[in-house]
């Protein structure tokens, strides 16, 4: 049996995890949701998944609660996915190498783009 379950009741026990979860508080101080992916935009990549990785706590808890509480598998099927060891090194290592090309990527994103500018930063990150 497949319970549906109103996006509110998820949405508000997501955010009553996250409130009550000191280390995804701390680090999602201004971050409340994730959004959409651009898939053009890689600074925003970076930051989405620093969110996800500043909730990774509160979404793992969720995914348990979601599998337990509400009688949904697929909870249960992403929580073992996410809780992989090579999805959490995957993690962490794209949001580490995406955060390093923010600023490049901003630079490159600008109408008024100088390319020895852009060309000096791309050799920063580069070292």
């Amino acid at each position: 049996m497949l319970l549906i379950i109103p996006p509110n009741d998820l949405e508000l026990r997501f955010q009553e995890i996250l409130v009550n979860h000191p280390t995804s508080k701390a680090e999602l101080e201004y971050r409340t949701k994730l959004q959409s992916l651009c898939e053009t935009r890689w600074a925003a990549s970076a930051d989405y998944l620093l969110t996800f990785k500043g909730a990774y706590s509160s979404v793992v808890e969720i995914l348990d609660d979601i599998s337990i509480n509400y009688g949904d598998s697929k909870g249960g099927v992403h929580k073992r996915f996410v809780t992989q060891f090579g999805f959490i090194v995957s993690l962490v290592a794209t949001e580490h190498v995406l955060s390093a090309l923010v600023p490049l990527s901003l630079l490159l994103q600008k109408k008024t783009c100088d390319l020895l500018e852009a060309v000096r930063e791309a050799n920063v990150i580069n070292e």
